[in-house]
């Protein structure tokens, strides 16, 4: 079993590139994403990242993964 990890906040890309790449093993991978960062903002010229696990956009999150993976 080959185990992977990914999320959004790794590149818009990331999750698409993967799903293309482990198509032809689908049934033998894991595949771990995170959720939960939105995107990113400057305070005080320091970069925060901005967080949203409220449930509605827990799923509109797993979907958007699931979509490109």
């Amino acid at each position: 079993m080959h185990f992977f990890d990914t999320a959004v906040v790794y590149g818009e890309d990331n999750e698409r590139l993967l799903g293309e790449a482990i198509k032809p093993i689908r049934d033998q991978v894991v595949i771990a994403t995170k959720f939960g960062i939105i995107g990113q903002e400057i305070v005080d010229g320091k970069p925060q990242y901005m967080l949203n696990s409220e449930p509605d956009s827990i799923r509109e999150q797993a979907a958007g993964s699931l979509g490109k993976l």
